[in-house]
């Protein structure tokens, strides 16, 4: 974990240093789209959000300079109509 603050590694969060950022990875289910790798993160009004179909090899990267009120968070809603959009036909 690497301190917000100074930019230094941290062991663990302190009064004094309270914010850390480390990179991790996620798989999920996204409802009928199945199993999913992803990262979400954020920083002083940034967010992004990586989406890896593993079946379809299909990467979707979003990135806003807005954060939403608690409860309104669409990021999900536009992966998932982006990836309705370029999925690969099902096949016969």
């Amino acid at each position: 974990m690497i301190s917000t603050r100074t930019g230094e590694p941290l062991d663990r969060l302190t009064a004094e240093d309270p914010r850390g950022f480390s990179l991790s990875l996620v798989q999920a289910i996204l409802g009928p789209m199945g199993a999913h790798w992803f990262y979400e993160g954020e920083t002083l009004g940034y967010r992004t959000l990586y989406v890896w179909f593993a079946q379809d090899d299909i990467l979707i990267t979003i990135q806003t300079n807005s954060q939403p009120a608690d409860g309104m968070d669409q990021l999900y809603n536009v992966v998932t109509a982006i990836y309705e959009a370029i999925k690969p036909p099902a096949l016969p």
